[in-house]
Parts: structure tokens; C-alpha cells; sequence
């Protein structure tokens, strides 16, 4: 796979105007009063999590989350130890090639109970309590890296990639030898439960999203709150009568959004009355119906990894993934001998993960502008440009 972004990303826009953008970590909410269990296989050890929603799929932890509960256990004699496990990986692997990785993210074991010897009566209580803090950032390459988010993608062919965040609980309960069965002796003789967790670190904007922008005729006025990314529509080469076209796409300036809110946008296109003429064929479709003509406004998740052949260390595999997670509407605003203009605003991104960049893996959101003719021989050329956003999980 090439090591170049897409074509269409051949100038990539900052919407904010710095590489950090002002994101802050959401407001702690109401602790939850559930919990979640897993049960060994025999049913003799249960691990019990607390402070989760009623009826969740898995446990849920924000940044810096304190992982907590009970491990219960039915039988308790000539137990030796019992432990807790928080693992955490970001897998990448190379699809047809020998690239592949495996980051430790977490690996933190702390004992619950220990016998006091080989020879103690002791006896290990029937329910030991535990806490976990997970650390907010993990250690590779002699760097620090923010702890990723749970996180999933794969794209399909050859070449082709997957990648993959996943974090773990286990409680481990291990048995004297002495009292296991001749052909358990040929296993650990440990007692495993353990379940997968969602790490989902919550954030929010610093700043609300601005008011609209105001139409005057010919176009939008400009505002400071917002930024105009201007992009250029060519004729085709031996149409008639047709100019090239301006396009000029109006986006909030802080450019950070909560993923379950609109997005709202403005664009206004600006030519001659001759190749607006041409236009209008290509022209958004206006309404609540979805936008299904050939100028889109939509919110794209970039998934890209960065992997070593191990065969040849010096070559370094760049693959991505393009998903389009949020479609724009448009409504006409107004329209002038020379222009026309439309406010629109992109729906609910259909995602739970919020961009983030980890070892080898990064995970980017833009707005996408594109223009797509689909006839014989159109009087312009396909266009598409991308301006980089942030989105949050939560609200301002």
C-alpha cells in the first residue's frame, strides 16, 4: 500500500488552526448502582463488578477508571492464591504480508490472598474485594502515549489489515497440586473467570457551537467563530461555455463537535451565470429525505495504521480505511445570478469511539466536501476535499 494519504487529502485542512485541540474530560456522572458478573465454566468462582448500568453487554470504564468488585467463590479450601489481572493490547496485523504487532497496554496482577504456606490451614474467605485504577497513558518506544479507547477495524483484501483494541479482567484462583485429580495435573489446576471491558474515555468541547451564519446576497457574511475553506470545482476540459467554480464551505472554527449532535455547515457556490447553469444538475438535493445528488457534505472516519515488515525493518506499511459515519441535508438559503447558497447541518455520527492516535494506529474524522457528476461526459470535474474535526462523546 502506498505510503500517501488518498488523493483527495492532497491538502488537509486543520479546522481548529492547532494540532491540540481545546477538549476537555467530561463531567463525572452519577455513579451507577449495577453490576456485572461472569461465572467460571463450573460455576465455583464468580467475578462481580460494580458501579455498571443494569443490562449492559460488558462493563464500561471512563479515563483513569477504577475497576472494582468482588471475586466469589463457592469453594474455598486448599486454595493457595487468588489474584485479579487488567490486561489490555493493540493489536496490528498485516493482511498477505508478515507485518504485525502486539502493544501491552495494561498488565497489572495484584494478589487478593495468599495462603501462609505450603502447609497452612488457612483458609481463603468466600468473597475478597478488589480496585483497579487503569493508568491514563502506557509506555512504548521510550515514549508516553495516552491509553486508547476499545476500538476495532478491519479492512477486507489483499493487501488488507486489522487492528484492534481490547482490554480484559480475569480473576485467577489457584489450587494446591496435591488435590487435584491425576489428569487435571496435566492442566494448571487454576480456576479462570474473566470477561472483556469497554475503555471509552468521555470528553466534551470547551466551547459551545456558534450561531449561524447570517446570508446576505452572494453569500454568507463572514464571522470569526466560523472558518471558510474555499476549494475549486475545474470545468472539464472542452465544455463550452462552462468556467471553473468556486466552492466555499463554512465550518464552526474550533472545529470539535459531540458525536450525538448536529454538525451545522454552510456552502455557497460562486461562478458565472453559464456554469452555474451547468451546475445545477450536480446541485445538492434540498430536504429532510437525505441528500442522494451529486454534491455531499459528509462526516468521514479515517482509520489508518503504521506497521514494520519484520523481513525488512526499513520498510514501513501505511493502510487505511475510509468509512463515511454522518450524511449532511442541505436547505437552499438563497440564490443570485452568480451563486447559490445553502445551510445544512450533518446528522448523528453513527460511532461511540471519538478520534485518537496510539501506537501505529491513528483514528481521524473529517468533514468532507465532494462532488461526484455521474453523467456522459459532464461539463466538471469531480472534486473532494476534507477538513479535519474532533469529535467528543460528550455534550458542552
Amino acid at each position: 500500500m502506498s505510503s500517501s494519504p488518498p488523493p483527495y487529502f492532497e491538502t488537509l485542512h486543520d479546522s481548529a488552526g492547532h494540532g491540540q485541540p481545546p477538549i476537555v474530560h467530561a463531567r463525572s456522572l452519577p455513579a451507577a448502582t449495577g453490576a456485572f458478573t461472569a461465572v467460571s465454566k463450573h460455576g465455583d468462582a464468580t467475578l462481580r463488578l460494580t458501579a455498571q448500568h443494569d443490562n449492559i453487554d460488558l462493563p464500561v470504564y471512563d479515563i483513569a477508571g477504577v475497576v472494582a468488585g468482588t471475586i466469589e467463590l463457592t469453594k474455598t479450601d486448599h486454595i493457595v492464591t487468588v489474584e485479579v489481572k487488567v490486561d489490555g493490547h493493540l493489536r496490528l496485523i498485516e493482511t498477505g504480508e508478515d507485518g504485525h504487532s502486539d502493544t501491552t497496554l495494561v498488565s497489572e496482577t495484584t494478589v487478593l490472598w495468599a495462603a501462609e504456606g505450603k502447609d497452612s490451614e488457612s483458609v481463603c474467605p468466600s468473597v475478597l474485594p478488589f480496585s483497579v485504577t487503569l493508568p491514563p497513558t502506557f509506555e512504548a518506544d521510550g515514549e508516553t502515549h495516552a491509553l486508547p479507547p476499545t476500538y476495532s477495524v478491519e479492512r477486507s483484501g489483499i493487501p488488507g489489515f486489522s487492528a484492534t483494541v481490547e482490554y480484559s479482567i480475569s480473576a485467577i484462583i489457584h489450587k494446591h497440586p496435591s488435590i487435584l485429580h491425576p489428569a487435571s495435573l496435566l492442566h494448571s489446576g487454576n480456576t479462570t473467570v474473566s470477561t472483556p471491558f469497554i475503555y471509552n474515555p468521555r470528553t466534551r468541547p470547551v466551547h459551545p457551537v456558534p450561531p449561524s451564519l447570517k446570508y446576505a446576497d452572494g453569500g454568507f457574511i463572514d464571522d470569526l467563530e466560523w472558518q471558510r475553506h474555499e476549494s475549486v470545482i475545474k470545468s472539464s476540459l472542452g465544455a463550452d461555455g462552462v468556467q471553473d467554480i468556486v466552492a466555499r464551505l463554512h465550518l464552526p472554527a474550533r472545529g470539535i463537535f459531540c458525536a450525538s449532535e448536529p454538525i451545522p455547515f454552510h456552502l455557497t457556490i460562486e461562478c458565472d451565470a453559464s456554469s452555474l447553469a451547468a451546475f445545477q444538475q450536480f446541485a445538492p438535493t434540498t430536504g429532510n429525505s437525505g441528500n442522494t445528488g451529486a454534491t455531499q457534505v459528509r462526516l468521514m472516519r479515517q482509520s489508518r495504521m503504521h506497521i514494520r515488515n519484520p523481513r525488512n525493518p526499513d520498510a514501513k506499511t501505511d493502510m487505511w480505511r475510509d468509512d463515511y459515519i454522518g450524511e449532511g441535508t442541505f436547505t437552499l438559503v438563497g440564490n443570485s445570478p452568480t451563486s447559490v447558497s445553502y445551510s445544512g447541518e450533518i446528522k448523528r455520527a453513527a460511532v461511540e469511539v471519538t478520534s485518537f492516535k496510539s501506537r501505529g494506529l491513528m483514528v481521524q474524522d473529517f468533514i468532507a466536501l465532494s462532488v461526484t457528476p455521474s453523467s456522459a461526459n459532464p461539463p466538471i470535474v469531480g472534486m473532494r476535499e476534507a477538513v479535519q474535526v474532533w469529535l467528543t462523546t460528550d455534550a458542552q
